[in-house]
């Protein structure tokens, strides 16, 4: 029975899914910047951002995925014109 109960836990672990932040600049998303959805994001989750160029730097946080919607070309992080 016991061996039963670390078997269920462990598949209600492995099972559990990744929350996903998505991040727009036109405000039609979850998040306007990507740093705010990193700073919310925790180990597994994905960070999704739509085409655009987004001026910031960014910290990541370890565990988190960031990636484009639309492919490399169709988004671009610019940390150079960043204040």
């Amino acid at each position: 029975m016991r061996n039963l109960a670390i078997v269920f836990l462990m598949a209600i672990a492995l099972g559990s899914t990744a929350a996903e932040y998505v991040v727009d600049s036109s405000g039609s998303a979850d998040y306007v910047t990507i740093q705010s959805a990193l700073d919310v994001a925790g180990v597994g989750d994905i960070v999704t951002v739509n085409m655009g160029t987004y001026v910031e730097n960014l910290t990541m946080a370890s565990g988190v995925t960031l990636q484009s919607a639309s492919g490399s070309a169709a988004t671009v992080i610019d940390g150079e014109g960043y204040i």
